[in-house]
């Protein structure tokens, strides 16, 4: 059965999250259980910032079933250039906010999750999406400025995401998505910012009937 997930945001790494746009007013609420994540970059100034500000959330394939979480340009007045997203309980710890993980799927093949390196893991934290439903768990929508939703890093943990530059292989200048953690420096080249939450049509595969409804920003 389909739940609401909305918490209240405590956390002051994320809570600088506003509209994307200059529409004016509170951006609109809805309710959904596909949602696209689009980056708000919190520094106006960073060289970075034309680049990543509005950029979808999705994943540059590296080999089956393991896709590195990167963030491509929104085409303006659609909802394309993002993967679709749910959250959705962890399999093996079915019960609150603790266990949920977000998903996306390949349909008629398998489903994804997302997975952030420990904090204990050497060199930068990357977000990547696995295949599988054991995702990293702890990754929620909570209630950011004019009351938008955003993603909470894991187990609602008070760092924050950031974008950077990197080259992995054959793939050069991939707009990376990394974490870093409380009490970790940001490095200079990368953007910080939160990830919003945006309101996207689900396609129903055999695992997003799992997903969960929650609050986001009408597209």
């Amino acid at each position: 059965m389909q739940s609401a997930l909305l918490l209240s945001l405590g956390l002051s790494g994320l809570a600088a999250a506003m509209p994307l746009d200059s529409r004016g007013g509170a951006p609109a609420i809805s309710q959904s259980t596909g949602v696209q994540l689009a980056v708000h970059v919190t520094d106006p100034q960073h060289a970075l910032y034309g680049r990543v500000h509005g950029a979808l959330f999705t994943g540059q394939r590296l080999s089956q079933g393991y896709y590195m979480g990167v963030v491509a340009p929104r085409d303006p007045g659609s909802s394309g250039g993002g993967s679709r997203f749910y959250f959705a309980d962890s399999a093996s710890n079915p019960s609150g906010t603790t266990s949920t993980t977000l998903r996306t799927d390949v349909p008629d093949v398998y489903p994804m999750s997302a997975l952030v390196n420990a904090r204990e893991s050497e060199g930068e934290h990357h977000v990547s999406l696995r295949s599988g439903t054991n995702g990293t768990r702890g990754l929620y929508p909570v209630q950011g400025a004019d009351n938008v939703p955003v993603l909470t890093g894991p187990g609602g943990g008070d760092g924050t995401y950031v974008v950077c530059p990197r080259s992995i292989g054959p793939y050069k200048d991939l707009l990376l998505v990394n974490y870093v953690y409380d009490g970790e420096a940001v490095p200079a080249d990368c953007a910080a910012g939160t990830f919003v939450l945006l309101c996207a049509t689900l396609p129903e595969t055999e695992w997003s009937r799992e997903a969960k409804t929650v609050a986001c920003v009408k597209q």
